[in-house]
């Protein structure tokens, strides 16, 4: 390592973004650079305006700073990014050799990574009921309807175009997830996301008549036509999680509030304001009660995580939410095979 250089934090952070730009998906480019953000903040607030000053020291002052701020499990995330770019930084002479192997990581419990919320399937099937009765059709029913029974992504719901709908085929109707980044659709993973999704010929039916009669006939800025669409043309992700919050909140299927409240003094009756509701979830939740009630079926790991797109490790630790007593009932047909 030569003499340190001056290297003043935002840009070492615009270095290490445009270094790391041609390796990593916009996703995970933007995960860094929200992740970074904090780190400049908090640059400003100590007075931190050369990278040649950071040091170990100072390095753990920042991660004492955020862990005040957030959770664990963000606080991992937070620190993976920042060690990262401290080590870039120390390729480039802009700070001291061995700071970031200094910098340590928290180690999560995996109770603390893995989070239990995820929607039930009486719940779901309440939803359902309530919006085939009183919503049939609509946007907010079909975007329940395919997350809750494909498990996919918010990403992946709204890449879906009109020709990615294959309702007649031989074999049955199923979704085609595309990758298609030059045109604001990227999936997950890249192109190691696409795949042939499944569906039910009740949820066909469904889409069908979305598209015969609800759906807007719209294009988008990529002149495109999107298969879940607004009159402002493809839903954005805050509009699927508005209406996710909306509709899993007890009272709006008719339900009483467990907490008591009443609708019109509540602050989460407002569709912009249902997530408030302590009982609404978003929609990552109902990926996560997909998983669940697949695996309850006796599906596989390998086909729930096939369908899902994810590793059967992922889907081990961070979705796999059964119970004790639903893991045991899974097991009892193990004996009948035997």
């Amino acid at each position: 390592m030569g003499l340190l250089q001056p290297l003043p934090p935002k840009k070492a952070v615009h270095e290490y973004l445009k270094d790391r730009e041609p390796e990593v998906t916009k996703g995970t480019l933007h995960e860094h650079r929200s992740r970074l953000k904090r780190f400049l903040n908090w640059c400003d607030e100590v007075g931190l305006d050369d990278m040649n000053d950071l040091d170990g020291r100072k390095a753990q002052e920042f991660k004492n700073y955020r862990a005040e701020r957030v959770a664990i499990t963000t606080l991992e995330h937070e620190m993976r990014t920042f060690r990262l770019m401290v080590a870039f930084c120390e390729s480039i002479d802009g700070v001291m050799d061995g700071v970031a192997n200094g910098v340590s990581i928290p180690k999560p419990s995996r109770k603390e990574k893995s989070r239990d919320v995820k929607i039930e399937p009486d719940h779901a099937k309440a939803i359902l009921d309530y919006l085939e009765r009183w919503n049939y059709a609509s946007l907010r029913h079909v975007m329940f309807q395919t997350l809750w029974e494909t498990g996919i992504r918010t990403s992946t719901l709204r890449s879906f175009d009109l020709r990615d709908f294959y309702p007649n085929d031989p074999d049955g109707p199923y979704l085609d997830a595309v990758h298609r980044p030059e045109s604001g659709t990227p999936l997950k993973k890249d192109e190691y996301s696409e795949r042939e999704i499944n569906i039910s010929d009740k949820l066909a039916r469904l889409l069908q008549a979305y598209i015969n009669e609800k759906r807007p006939d719209v294009t988008d800025d990529f002149d495109r036509h999107p298969l879940f669409a607004t009159s402002y043309g493809r839903v954005y992700k805050t509009t699927i999680q508005r209406n996710v919050y909306s509709v899993t909140r007890p009272c709006h299927i008719g339900m009483d509030c467990p907490h008591g409240r009443e609708p019109d003094e509540c602050e989460a009756s407002d569709y912009n304001t249902a997530s408030k509701c302590p009982d609404s979830v978003s929609p990552h939740a109902i990926r996560r009660g997909s998983a669940t009630h697949y695996r309850n079926l006796g599906h596989s790991r390998t086909m729930v995580g096939d369908k899902l797109d994810m590793s059967e490790e992922v889907l081990r630790e961070h979705y796999e939410r059964q119970s004790k007593t639903e893991k045991r009932r899974q097991r009892r047909g193990m004996l009948d095979d035997f």
